[in-house]
């Protein structure tokens, strides 16, 4: 059975200066059976800022889902899953053989982070995009 899931972020600074970074981590699925991911769609609205996404699975339970500057903490989150890039294509696909297991024992918790570029040096900017 396939199930679409979606995790909707938006980053947003006061005030910004050069390139930044920010990363938010989001519950994906309920940790009640193991899923298969066989596409990834970033659907991102401000292209021109986004330089790549970086989608990492977490396996330990994460208190703070705030989104916040990356850190040596968030180094937990190491497995890599999927990145998009300034260029690629929108839909990213799993190898035919398989998929990207996520859920009951594996990951319940992505860790979803975005770099940008605001070197026109913007203020008050949001990024929101659906990954």
């Amino acid at each position: 059975m396939i199930q679409d899931f979606g995790v909707h972020v938006v980053c947003s600074e006061q005030k910004t200066i050069g390139r930044h970074f920010a990363l938010r981590y989001a519950q994906l699925v309920p940790d009640d059976t193991k899923y298969h991911a066989i596409a990834f769609e970033p659907i991102i609205y401000n292209k021109d800022l986004v330089h790549h996404i970086i989608l990492f699975g977490c396996s330990f339970h994460i208190e703070d889902l705030k989104p916040h500057p990356c850190g040596k903490l968030d180094n937990r989150c190491n497995t890599w899953l999927v990145q998009w890039s300034v260029g690629m294509e929108d839909r990213i696909c799993a190898p035919p053989s398989g998929g990207m297991p996520f859920g009951k024992n594996i990951f319940s918790y992505l860790s979803i982070q975005v770099h940008w570029n605001n070197d026109g040096e913007e203020l008050n900017i949001t990024v929101p995009f659906t990954f």
